[in-house]
Order: C-alpha cells, then structure tokens, then sequence
C-alpha cells in the first residue's frame, strides 16, 4: 500500500529540516513527498532545492498568489499541492492508496506512516486516521474543543475518499470539515493512540492568541451552534492558558458583529447548527444519567 504527502510551508527554514529528518527516516517511505512553498522569503526554498537534489521522490511546486498565510491560505496550498501531486502521479505512473497532509513544525515517529496504513488495511471503510498529538512545549495534548470531534491534524486519507469529495476543501478549519465529510458519507476515522506526533513550534502569548480567535472564527464560518461555542470555551477555561476560552469567543463574536460571510457548503452549515447541536445535548444526557445511575 502506497501513499503520499505534502507538506505547505511559509518561512520554515528553521523546522523544515527537522521534518525533513522525520520522513527520510520513515520504516515506509512515500512514494512522492510534494513541497509546496508558499511564496517563502528566507532559507526554506534553498532547503527545498536541497531535498529535491539528494532525494528523488521529493518534489516542489510553488504558489502563484502571494496573500496572509491565514487558515483559507493554507488550504489552498494544500490543495495546489494535491493537484499537483495528482498530475505528477499520473505523468510518472506512481500508484497511492492515501494522501498524508503533514505541517512542517512536526516531529514523527519512525514507524508513524507504517502503523497507520497497517490499520487502514484492517478497515476499508476507514477514510482518515492520525496519530495522537502533543505539544512539547508543555508535554500537554493539545486543547481538545469538548464535545467536538477532533484529532490530530498529521493524517493519512484514503484516495479514494478524497475522490469522492473532489479533493481537499478550501475552507476555514479545513480538517474539521473532512471529519464532518467522512461522517455524514458514512465513513469512519480513528485517532490511533499507540503513535504520537509531536509539534515543535515555540507559540508565544500573542502567537497563542491569535491561533485560538482564529479557531473561534473558524466555527464562526462553519456554521457552529452558539451555546456549542460556549461550552467549548467554558471547558478551555478551566485549563492553561486559561485566556484560551475567551479567545475563542473574541473570534466567534468578530465573524457575528462583521456579518462575514459563512461556509458555502449547506451540508456543513446544517450540521453544526442542527446535527451536532442534538448529538452534544444526547452526549450531554447521558452523561447525567450514568452519574445519577438512572
């Protein structure tokens, strides 16, 4: 079983090679890994050129527009960079089950790739599967918004589920919508706890800051139900940086008082308005009647 990657960057040259390291040293290598520089200004394209000279099934292509590297930036990275790596597949007649979206600021086990297509294998209604993700900079997982589905970004998907939803979304939260894709299509997806990834991106309080009124902007544009934001931001709170839950909302609120537009997608917006809102007030039931032994 074959996969491939890509990987966007924007002034990497610092983790760039550290993941570099990561996939080289993969017990099963990809058989492409593409590059997408996202109009980088430092040493990153110089390292590029590097990778792609020492190793041939490391390739690159490079973004036309020049704009913020915001969520809607990255995602269409990822999406210039999947497109490529179809047309590259094709020219070179590489085969591939699944396509991995990795970020540069990662630190991944040897057998990261082997362990997960190994429980792809078991499963063929599987359609996304990650490792479990933590931040070493505190040894903490990542803040988990409660009550929602989430994951770790590093992920494998399987082809041919992308086929069936035309390719990665250009969209806020990008992720999260695959989930929601894969959910209402009836496919599963696993977060595998016996492989770990491991961000190495040093986030200050401001970087922090803007990293979660992003996330609340996020659900904002996807249509989230507004009592699901506050819960969410409620349950951030009880934990450091305990500012978090407020951010969140600071972003929800700027989409609402802007009237900025929302997510095309009708299936999307249905879901976190109505659908999720009913699965969390069921979740939510529950809970109560196991701690009241009802």
């Amino acid at each position: 079983m074959n996969y491939i990657l890509i990987t966007p960057v924007k002034d990497e040259e610092k983790n760039l090679p550290n993941l570099a390291q990561c996939i080289i040293k993969q017990t099963y290598l990809p058989r492409a890994w593409i590059i997408v520089d996202d109009n980088c200004t430092d040493q990153t394209p110089k390292i590029i050129k590097y990778l792609k000279h020492s190793y041939n099934w490391i390739y690159s292509t490079k973004k036309k527009e020049i704009n913020e590297y915001s969520h809607l930036s990255f995602a269409r990275s990822v999406k210039i960079g999947y497109e490529y790596a179809k047309e590259l597949c094709k020219q070179k007649n590489i085969h591939y089950d699944y396509v991995g979206k990795i970020d540069a600021d990662i630190k991944l086990p040897e057998n990261y790739f082997e362990t997960i297509i190994k429980e792809f294998e078991n499963d063929y209604r599987l359609a996304i599967i990650s490792g479990s993700y933590y931040d070493t900079a505190d040894k903490l997982t990542k803040p988990l918004f409660i009550l929602d589905d989430e994951m770790a970004d590093e992920r494998l998907y399987r082809k041919d589920f992308l086929d069936e939803i035309n390719g990665f979304p250009i969209t806020y939260s990008p992720d999260t919508v695959l989930l929601i894709y894969a959910k209402l299509r009836n496919w599963k997806f696993k977060e595998l706890q016996s492989v770990q990834c491991f961000g190495i991106r040093k986030m200050d309080q401001s970087g922090n800051w803007k990293r979660m009124t992003n996330k609340g902007y996020g659900r904002y544009f996807l249509n989230y139900h507004p009592l699901l934001v506050f819960m969410n931001a409620l349950y951030m709170t009880t934990k450091k940086p305990y500012y978090n839950g407020i951010a969140l909302c600071y972003g929800y609120l700027f989409g609402i008082i802007k009237k900025n537009k929302k997510i095309n997608d009708l299936e999307v917006r249905n879901y976190f308005r109505h659908k999720r809102w009913g699965e969390v007030k069921d979740k939510i039931r529950l809970k109560i009647k196991n701690s009241l032994n009802i």
